[in-house]
């Protein structure tokens, strides 16, 4: 699936304008409410690679050998090579660089991408176009799973999670 990467970059007239969330929810924890500016659409170099979604039960057991090649093509055999054509393909990524402490909270394999100076030159090309099509994703999970099963599914949004040691207890601390 061919994803579309989205910046932090806010004009100071659109805070105002958020109150998109329904009633107990704030706008400003939710990545898909708060980011509206993106990359070109179908640029490779600047949205990178596609994510992958595979129907494990039409692949024979014997290939799973337990290591991914790699996470955006976990099975070479079965995942294409060329990035399938945005304005083609019916699923999409929505890819959310967010903040820079979000972004860079998480000490992965990926750290050393992690730098400011990495993260400026990303957000730098997600000014192109402006795009508020799935804004009403969350009155309409609210409207659909009901309002107190929303509360207590996204009660956590907008905070990090910090995992001790043990990774057996974590604690939530405010993202802002």
């Amino acid at each position: 699936m061919p994803r579309l990467l989205y910046g932090s970059y806010e004009e100071d007239d659109e805070k105002p304008r958020w109150n998109t969330a329904p009633l107990g929810f704030e706008d400003e924890n939710f990545v898909t409410l708060r980011y509206k500016w993106h990359a070109i659409k179908g640029v490779f170099d600047v949205n990178k690679y596609p994510k992958t979604i595979i129907d494990v039960s039409r692949i024979p057991m014997s290939v799973f050998n337990g290591k991914a090649f790699e996470i955006h093509r976990p099975l070479t055999k079965f995942c294409r090579k060329d990035p399938p054509r945005y304005s083609l393909s019916l699923l999409r990524v929505n890819h959310y660089a967010d903040s820079f402490k979000a972004f860079s909270y998480r000490h992965d394999s990926r750290s050393f991408r992690k730098s400011r100076q990495y993260y400026d030159e990303m957000v730098g090309c997600t000014t192109a176009a402006k795009d508020e099509d799935v804004i009403q994703w969350l009155q309409m999970f609210v409207h659909s799973v009901g309002e107190d099963e929303a509360q207590f599914l996204l009660s956590d949004a907008g905070r990090f999670v910090s995992w001790s040691k043990n990774d057996a207890l974590f604690s939530v601390s405010d993202r802002y």
